[in-house]
């Protein structure tokens, strides 16, 4: 009750913080795109600071194996991978369309 009132009336209002100073850091982004260019309209309303370079793979989500993405990875430094195969809409609601 009144103790913690007073606890929390003792704290000062505006805490001192050190902002970082420099430009904001840069990122290269990986993107397994969808279909419907929902990702696409994502990233052009990224911050314009934010992103350095956006690399899409165009490949076919069911022609992706381990070793693409391996390739893929250790080919440089990613700050950001976005994933979004999974954005695309079925063609329908059945359980095949669905799954695949």
């Amino acid at each position: 009750g009144s103790a913690t009132c007073g606890f929390l009336g003792s704290l000062p209002l505006k805490a001192d913080l050190e902002w970082p100073t420099g430009a904001p850091p840069k990122e290269c982004v990986l993107v397994f795109g969808d279909r419907g260019g929902i990702c696409r309209r994502i990233l052009e309303h990224a911050p314009k600071y934010r992103v350095d370079r956006a690399t899409s793979v165009s490949k076919d989500p069911w022609d992706i194996d381990s070793d693409y993405i391996k390739d893929l990875l250790q080919k440089q430094k990613w700050d950001l991978i976005i994933y979004a195969f999974g954005m695309d809409l079925p063609p329908s609601n059945t359980v095949g369309d669905i799954m695949e």
